[in-house]
């Protein structure tokens, strides 16, 4: 059988949702149907070391993990990095001559960073596929540049997104039917989650009443966390609240939690390799999120048997059956604070919904979605 040639594109592997997505799809794809290789802005980040030894990687240019320490030649690498990136926005052809790119049968933007590249691609021929996270209206944007992005996706041969909610928004919003595009929610692998979940944790706390796990940014709604878990402290609950993460808001969270003397009880863990450990460690999933796609996390806390409370935008009410699973609610301290408080007044409630999480993973199937994201390939 004849392998065909897919080439995904990306800005670079740093660990968010998305890029956990790509990785599982690139380790996943059957070998016999699928030639592939990864394009990324920039080689860098903390999934590369996982991608599979046969996935060609190809990149435009070396990301921050390889620049110089020494300040002379860590300025001269920059300037070479922003000289590359020209060359390739200047004249594509030359990389993908280079790379031995022009006979790839079908492109993948995987995220809308990628959409205006893949469909200017000088492989005029190949076939073009748009991958679709996150809730268009939320998006850092103007109008313009938005109502720009949506004729862009008309432009594909096919599209994809990973929330019926994503796909809805931009439909109603814009008065367009997205008739080349298909829902296909995110492929989770269950049994590698199970089993990273079980390695031995030893932080001198061992366990969370509340754990939070993302990339820190102004929009997942960490600052309304620290300030729940502050008005539930000074009522006096004895409590004890986590996030997972790093980012660019990091600093900020952590003054907050200095400012209301909160380091004894609300605990930044940092970026970790592993955060499933904590996660199946702690009572709650809580994610009080303002905008939000199909959010790996909140599968994984699922599948761990962990109960979610999360902000009910995106595609997160297809995730998580309200009331049986966890608690939805809309964005704000003012919720954060009502159903912390509510789980903790009733005891009872942890245990009824930790039993209807027992069933929860069989709603995460890698196979089906797999066979669906290689049809898609196979029949484009």
């Amino acid at each position: 059988m004849r392998k065909k040639k897919i080439l995904f594109r990306n800005r670079s592997l740093e660990v968010g949702g998305s890029e956990k997505i790509l990785l599982n799809i690139l380790q996943n794809l059957d070998r016999n149907k699928f030639d592939i290789t990864l394009v990324l802005n920039f080689k860098e980040g903390e999934f590369i070391n996982q991608l599979p030894p046969d996935v060609k990687v190809k990149s435009i240019t070396n990301g921050i993990d390889f620049l110089n320490k020494n300040s002379f030649l860590s300025k001269l690498n920059r300037a070479i990095k922003r000289l590359q990136y020209f060359l390739f926005q200047t004249y594509p052809i030359a990389f993908y001559k280079k790379h031995q790119l022009m006979d790839i049968e079908t492109e993948i933007a995987f995220s809308h960073y990628m959409i205006p590249t893949v469909l200017n691609s000088p492989i005029k021929a190949s076939k073009k596929i748009f991958w679709f996270h996150g809730d268009l209206l939320e998006f850092s944007l103007t109008d313009d540049e938005k109502y720009k992005l949506v004729q862009s996706l008309l432009k594909f041969d096919q599209g994809v997104f990973v929330s019926e909610h994503s796909k809805k928004n931009i439909e109603n919003n814009y008065k367009i039917k997205l008739s080349n595009s298909t829902v296909i929610y995110n492929p989770i692998n269950t049994m590698e989650i199970k089993d990273k979940s079980n390695e031995e944790m030893n932080e001198t706390i061992s366990f969370f009443d509340f754990i939070s796990i993302g990339r820190f940014g102004k929009a997942k709604g960490f600052d309304d966390l620290v300030n729940a878990h502050y008005q539930l402290i000074n009522e006096g609950y004895k409590i004890n609240t986590a996030i997972v993460g790093s980012g660019e808001e990091y600093e900020n969270i952590k003054q907050l939690i200095k400012q209301y003397n909160l380091e004894d009880s609300f605990h930044l863990l940092g970026f970790q390799s592993n955060p499933l450990k904590y996660l199946k460690n702690s009572n709650y999933f809580i994610f009080p999120t303002y905008t939000e796609s199909y959010p790996t996390v909140v599968a994984e806390s699922l599948i761990l048997g962990v109960p979610v409370l999360s902000t009910n935008v995106g595609g997160i009410p297809e995730m998580v059956i309200n009331e049986q699973e966890g608690f939805l609610f809309n964005p704000g301290k003012e919720n954060v604070y009502k159903y912390m408080k509510k789980v903790l007044d009733d005891k009872e409630l942890l245990i009824q919904l930790k039993q209807n999480c027992k069933q929860s993973h069989l709603k995460f199937n890698l196979e089906q979605q797999l066979n669906k994201i290689e049809q898609l390939f196979i029949n484009i």
